[in-house]
């Protein structure tokens, strides 16, 4: 992303500014997603973190069509520095639906075979958008094939070690740590027949079945760990950090008590991932409450 565009950098600077007035995490992410989806067109939603109010300033936009029509807001977020999903979720994207009504329509056979249609990937897309056609994915999710899709899924991601010998010494961050933490709370509170749309809000709605108390406790601090560091290194707030070349952070260039922090989330993930997967594994847990 340039800051060189006026409207652009005068937005990130502004953000920057109140981030190092104190400015809370989840309000940091409301106001840039705030921004960046009321300057898109009537017919297009926002996705992803974006749609859900977590996004950062380096985060990609991703958007689904409610209609048909041109698309020249989103051309201008695009000309001013934004970045447009490069997997093909768009406006142009051929795969996805291109209306309210065919978003409504199709989820239906994505939940009920998703092995054939990329049926947690497109639920998970409508599931995120900023628009009220989400509220569909919370009432036919409950009790079809796709929860078990949903919650392998989410523990596909290999926690990795942030401290100790096994320590490869950098850290995917939104890979690694955040976007498991996402998707997991997408799932349980899909499965539970939740419209809620942000982590921190899909988490406090999950049903008792899917995540206990105590996980979804650890899984609300994780994230916000997670999230606010994220933040900070995106505005570079966080002084002499270093990345590899495939964009990892190397662990040794952030603080030590930084680095003590991302381990406990590491250490959350790996014991929730645990449960689930044994719960998965087991006849008697299929998805259903």
């Amino acid at each position: 992303m340039s800051e060189h565009n006026p409207w652009l950098g005068s937005v990130i600077d502004h953000i920057r500014a109140e981030r190092r007035d104190g400015m809370s995490t989840p309000d940091i992410t409301a106001l840039w997603s705030g921004v960046i989806r009321e300057r898109l067109d009537d017919h297009l939603a926002a996705t992803g973190s974006i749609g859900r109010g977590e996004g950062t300033v380096h985060s990609d936009l991703d958007v689904i069509r409610l209609d048909e029509g041109p698309v020249p807001r989103l051309q201008a977020l695009v000309d001013a520095g934004i970045e447009v999903d490069r997997q093909g979720v768009g406006p142009h994207s051929g795969i996805l639906p291109r209306s309210a009504d065919e978003w409504t329509a199709q989820v239906h056979d994505w939940v009920t075979h998703p092995a054939e249609n990329r049926g947690v990937v497109l639920t998970g897309l409508l599931a995120d958008a900023a628009h009220p056609v989400r509220q569909v994915a919370g009432r036919v999710v409950p009790d079809s094939p796709i929860v078990a899709d949903m919650l392998r899924d989410a523990l596909s991601t290999r926690v990795p070690r942030i401290t100790g010998v096994l320590s490869r010494g950098t850290v995917g961050l939104k890979s690694e740590l955040l976007t498991p933490v996402v998707k997991l709370a997408r799932w349980a509170a899909l499965a539970s027949g939740a419209d809620a749309l942000s982590t921190p809000d899909r988490l406090m709605a999950a049903d008792p079945h899917f995540l206990s108390s105590a996980q979804v406790a650890d899984l609300q601090r994780a994230f916000e760990t997670v999230l606010s560091l994220q933040v900070d290194l995106d505005l570079g707030l966080v002084p002499h950090m270093a990345v590899d070349r495939r964009g990892g952070i190397v662990l040794s260039s952030l603080a030590t008590d930084t680095v003590t922090d991302l381990s406990k989330v590491a250490r959350t993930l790996r014991g929730v991932h645990k449960v689930l997967a044994y719960n998965l594994s087991t006849s008697s847990f299929s998805g259903s409450r």
